[in-house]
C-alpha cells in the first residue's frame, strides 16, 4: 500500500471512530429521533460514499474529474438537457437548484482531494515510514491549514444538507437519469468515462435519498446539524488536544 492509500485508510478508521454509536451516546445523549441505526446509516454513508476504500476512492477521483468539465463548460450540459427554455419546461423552475445539488458534490471531493495531498506533503517532510502511528497520522492532520479542514467540514455540511432536501434530491436523480439517457444514445460525442462519472454521481445521490427519505423533515435537520457540529468538534480537538484515533 502507498502513502496516499494509507493516509485514505486511516481516515475512514477515524470516521468508524467517530460515529461509532457507544462512543457518541457516551460523550452525551444523541438529538431526538437519532437511534442507533441512523447512527450507523450516517457513517456508512460517510464510508461508501464520501470517503470510500482506496480502489473505489480513485474510481471516483476519475469519474468526478470528468464531470469537472462540465461545470466549467456550461455548453456540455445543455447539449445533453437541450435548450434552457425547454429543460426548464421539462424539470420546472427547480432545475437550477438541482444542478447546484450535482456541483455540491464534486466541492465536497475536491476538499477531501485537496487535504489528502496536503498530509501526504507533510508525510513525506517529516519522514515517516508506513505503517504511520497514530500520533504521527495526527501530526499530519495538524499540519493542515486550519482553512483546510474547516473548509471540507463546511462542504460536506452542505452535501448532506443537499442529500436532506428529498425533493430537490428526487428532482436531481430525474435530471441526471435523462442525462444519461441521453449521452448513451450520442456514443460517438459522449465517452464510456463520462458516462461512468454521471452514474457514480447518480448513484451517490441514490444512496442519499435512501437514507433521508424515510426521516421526518425535523429529523433530518437535526441529522444534518448533527453530522456539522460533530465534523467542527473534531477539527478543534485536532488543534486544541491529542486524540485517540
Amino acid at each position: 500500500m502507498n502513502l496516499e492509500d494509507h493516509l485514505i485508510e486511516r481516515y475512514r478508521q477515524i470516521i468508524a471512530n467517530r460515529y461509532d454509536y457507544d462512543k457518541l451516546t457516551a460523550r452525551k445523549p444523541l438529538p431526538e429521533g437519532i437511534t442507533k441505526e441512523t447512527v450507523e446509516e450516517i457513517r456508512d454513508y460517510f464510508l461508501n460514499s464520501i470517503y470510500p476504500e482506496p480502489a473505489k476512492r480513485h474510481e471516483l477521483d476519475a469519474a468526478f474529474a470528468q464531470l469537472q468539465s462540465y461545470v466549467h463548460q456550461p455548453a456540455k450540459v445543455w447539449g445533453i438537457l437541450g435548450n434552457l427554455t425547454g429543460a426548464i419546461f421539462r424539470f420546472g423552475t427547480m432545475l437550477p437548484a438541482a444542478l447546484k445539488t450535482g456541483i455540491v458534490s464534486m466541492e465536497a471531493f475536491s476538499s477531501a482531494k485537496n487535504f489528502e495531498q496536503t498530509m501526504k506533503k507533510a508525510a513525506i517532510a517529516s519522514e515517516y515510514t508506513l505503517p504511520l502511528t497514530d500520533e504521527q497520522f495526527m501530526d499530519c492532520l495538524r499540519n493542515l491549514p486550519r482553512e483546510k479542514l474547516d473548509s471540507f467540514a463546511l462542504d460536506v455540511g452542505r452535501l448532506f444538507r443537499s442529500m436532506a432536501n428529498t425533493q430537490l434530491l428526487s428532482k436531481t436523480i430525474e435530471i441526471m437519469k435523462d442525462v444519461i439517457v441521453k449521452m448513451e444514445s450520442k456514443p460517438k460525442l459522449y465517452s464510456t468515462d463520462e458516462i461512468a462519472g454521471i452514474n457514480m454521481g447518480l448513484n451517490i445521490m441514490k444512496k442519499g435519498l435512501a437514507l433521508f427519505s424515510k426521516y421526518p423533515e425535523k429529523t433530518k435537520d437535526r441529522m444534518v446539524d448533527y453530522i456539522v457540529e460533530h465534523e467542527r468538534l473534531f477539527i478543534d480537538e485536532i488543534y486544541f488536544k491529542h486524540r485517540d484515533v
